[in-house]
């Protein structure tokens, strides 16, 4: 989706006029950023309806699959399955953020519905045991997140 920056400096009161004590004014303007992904007509694109099939969505790294399912606008020419982990943040420093993309197979050509069965990555190392978004991608356009546990 579209992302918002907001924030200023860290101070106890507004800075409305800068001083040699006081040298960065308070910042108070908002911006929302939208993605080009979203832009230009192209979220009409996005994957819809995914949908983990079979119950508790858990990965194990190594040999273990889920099958997810999800409907295509039009048909895809590249098509990603990924895990994205958000990290943390402390400080204002965000730390931690991984994305990986995951095989898959089962991928019908020209389909709108489509079912394919995802692999897990191969070991912690990769992807360290946590909660996780899972996103289709079609043709660069994320679908929404659905929550995966990485044991």
């Amino acid at each position: 989706g579209t992302v918002l920056v907001a924030g200023s400096n860290p101070v106890q009161q507004p800075v409305l006029v800068t001083s040699p004590a006081d040298p960065f004014p308070t910042e108070f303007r908002v911006e929302r950023y939208t993605p080009p992904y979203l832009s230009g007509g192209r979220a009409a694109y996005r994957p819809a309806n995914v949908t983990i099939v079979g119950g508790a969505a858990v990965l194990k790294p190594g040999n273990s699959t889920l099958t997810l399912r999800f409907n295509l606008a039009r048909p895809a020419k590249d098509v990603k399955v990924v895990l994205y982990n958000n990290g943390f943040v402390t400080h204002s420093v965000h730390m931690g953020q991984r994305m990986v993309y995951c095989e898959h197979t089962g991928l019908a050509d020209g389909a709108l519905a489509q079912t394919v069965t995802v692999q897990a990555p191969p070991s912690n190392s990769i992807v360290p045991p946590g909660y996780y978004l899972m996103f289709v991608v079609a043709d660069g356009v994320p679908s929404y997140g659905q929550q995966v546990l990485v044991s």
